[in-house]
């Protein structure tokens, strides 16, 4: 968001108890979720694809569909098979 230069709120949650708020907001319990026009969008792949379709410039990702296609596979791979770093967040866009 702050590359995109996109003002934004970040909103801490103390993991355990963070699940109530995030399941909430986008019926799921994984973090980071992005509410971004009323609609929320959990994942960091789903995340940067909704930014990159919005917000095109400046690229997160190669502008070529192979590449992008690439990368946002291997972000998505990081969310399922590694996890994320401890601190979940919901992010939204104003």
């Amino acid at each position: 968001m702050a590359f995109k230069n996109l003002r934004h709120e970040r909103v801490s949650l103390l993991p355990g108890p963070h699940q109530i708020p995030i399941k909430k907001l986008s019926c799921q319990t994984s973090t980071p979720v992005l509410v971004i026009d009323g609609q929320s969008i959990a994942g960091s792949a789903a995340i940067i694809d909704v930014l990159e379709t919005k917000f095109p410039e400046p690229r997160l990702f190669p502008a070529t569909s192979a590449e992008r296609d690439q990368a946002l596979a291997i972000v998505d791979r990081f969310d399922r098979d590694v996890g994320l770093l401890p601190g979940p967040w919901p992010l939204r866009y104003s």
